[in-house]
């Protein structure tokens, strides 16, 4: 549970349950308040446009030093309600990464890690950036774009919501870029995302893949 929360930052708890505990709410909720004792993860209440209501997870600093003593020195994991207006927009990641771990799983194919946008702009725009080196600001966008297997389109790098590298059963490393449409999308934003290659999920259930 900790170390899911600490690679997605924010995940609904009725996911957690139907995932990680096979639908036993009672034993869900008395590990999730076991931890909030502990002050190893808070929870936001949200309601949506329909009215809907859901619990949001995510780790406490203490939690994610937890976490990160778990998970080794190989994934990046974030903790906090960092932009509560984006949460649930955020909290939909981890259901589309299901769906894709699922069918990553059944190729035969294992996830090694997953990179959230925030770091895929920071390393490009830190190469970016760099000083030194000959090369025009088109030239070295379109490398370092090639470098981190970005696509750029109308002379932009565009981003997924997050990545999932995965290791196949040769130990070769592929990746699987996906976003997952908010409520407000507009259908050139999602056409864009999936003329990128990303695997785009919209819907409030995430449930329905476009592209």
């Amino acid at each position: 549970t900790l170390t899911m929360l600490g690679r997605f930052r924010v995940i609904d708890a009725e996911d957690l349950v139907r995932d990680l505990y096979a639908g036993d709410r009672p034993l869900a909720r008395a590990d999730f308040e076991a931890l909030r004792r502990q002050g190893l993860i808070s929870s936001a209440a949200l309601r949506d446009a329909w009215g809907r209501k859901s619990r949001l997870l995510t780790l406490t600093h203490d939690g994610y030093d937890v976490a990160r003593s778990q998970a080794g020195g190989s994934e990046r994991l974030y903790w906090g309600f960092v932009k509560p207006a984006e949460a649930a927009h955020d909290s939909r990641f981890y259901r589309a990464f299901r769906h894709e771990e699922r069918k990553l799983a059944a190729d035969g194919q294992r996830v090694k890690r997953v990179v959230l946008d925030y770091d895929l702009k920071r390393g490009y725009f830190a190469r970016l950036n760099a000083p030194g080196g000959s090369l025009s600001y088109r030239e070295r966008q379109s490398e370092v774009a090639r470098v981190m297997h970005l696509p750029i389109i109308d002379g932009h790098a565009v981003f997924p919501d997050f990545r999932i590298e995965y290791e196949d059963e040769r130990g070769d490393i592929g990746r699987v870029d996906v976003e997952v449409a908010s409520d407000n999308y507009r259908g050139h934003h999602i056409a864009t995302k999936a003329s990128a290659g990303f695997h785009v999920y919209g819907g409030a259930d995430v449930v329905r893949r476009f592209g």
